[in-house]
């Protein structure tokens, strides 16, 4: 959703005594639906053991002897963590001359700026920023991006494609890279629900969830108002001001960003049409007890007159059960 927003100077002006906030679209939060690991640290790499199921293991009994069958199938993934930060940084030349030069102290202190409304705004516009950046960094990370941003964290577009290639999780690319027709999107969303497997099928809806691409979500709402064949499996609400809609009761969680960043990073420059269908908390993220929320560090330089900001956190992320997930690309 996109933000606006201000915060009322008090102080007179004849010009202006309203600090505007740029428009900031944030995609709706979807750390609800992580695992959170918070006892992790910077460049920490934690085993995740998993059991394997000992279905279809029964055999005839007949004489003496032990034969077991198979093995127990315990196998592992890891989920890594690196460190992060983000660093600003406010001079007093930027605040001294109009309508904010009244906030700055007097004397000894004429220039001093950390406890100015405008400083604690940019302290509340960094850890905004932050929390977007890792929402993009889950999924779009790539350590062997060129783009500094990207290359921070790998994330789970690129674990999918090792999932995918290991024949662990389905990938349907049907309209890969192809705008979507009247009806397609239905078509699309049922084709990628039908042909989970088993596992996640038998999944309660209320326990399952869909990440989608703009793309995907308003051709969706299109083809529903026009009620076209299978619209009856569609149910639209309105929640803080943004459809939720369901599909045989699963959610659909539309992820504003992933537009842009489906043609900037995975190379989808016609459409995007991205589908991510998995359980709840089958997504993890690797972090420290601060997690999404740690605070923003202001530190005020008297020599430089300026204030510096830093928020410093680990981050990681990963899957738990590839055959939780159904994609389309």
């Amino acid at each position: 959703m996109t933000e606006v927003g201000n915060i009322i100077i008090p102080i007179k002006s004849e010009t202006y005594n309203r600090l505007f906030f740029a428009p900031f679209l944030q995609d709706k939060m979807m750390f609800d639906v992580f695992q959170v690991f918070s006892d992790m640290r910077a460049t920490e790499k934690k085993q995740m053991l998993k059991l394997g199921n000992f279905s279809r293991k029964t055999r005839r009994a007949s004489g003496c002897g032990f034969n077991p069958v198979g093995d127990t199938s315990v196998t592992e993934r890891w989920l890594e963590t690196i460190g992060t930060k983000i660093e600003a940084e406010l001079c007093w030349d930027e605040l001294k001359y109009g309508a904010l030069a009244p906030q700055i102290g007097q004397g000894n202190n004429y220039d001093r700026i950390e406890n100015t409304q405008i400083s604690t705004a940019i302290a509340f516009k960094i850890g905004q920023g932050a929390m977007q950046d890792a929402m993009e960094l889950a999924f779009y990370g790539d350590t062997n991006s060129s783009n500094p941003f990207f290359n921070v964290v790998d994330g789970l577009w690129k674990y999918f494609q090792v999932g995918v290639t290991n024949g662990e999780i389905k990938q349907f690319s049907d309209k890969s890279n192809t705008p979507l027709g009247t009806g397609e999107a239905i078509e699309l969303m049922r084709k990628v629900y039908k042909g989970a497997s088993k596992e996640l099928r038998g999944t309660a809806s209320s326990e399952k969830i869909f990440f989608v691409s703009p793309d995907i979500f308003y051709q969706l709402q299109d083809d529903l108002i026009a009620g076209l064949n299978g619209a009856d499996t569609y149910t639209i609400e309105v929640l803080d001001g943004r459809d939720i809609i369901r599909f045989y009761g699963v959610e659909i969680r539309c992820m504003e960003s992933w537009g842009e960043l489906g043609e900037s990073q995975l190379g989808l420059d016609q459409a995007q049409n991205l589908i991510v269908y998995t359980r709840r908390n089958n997504f993890v993220m690797g972090t420290d007890g601060t997690g999404m929320n740690a605070d923003v560090m202001m530190e005020w330089q008297s020599f430089e007159r300026k204030v510096r900001y830093r928020l410093a956190r680990p981050m990681g992320f990963n899957y738990i059960h590839p055959e939780l997930i159904a994609i389309h690309r």
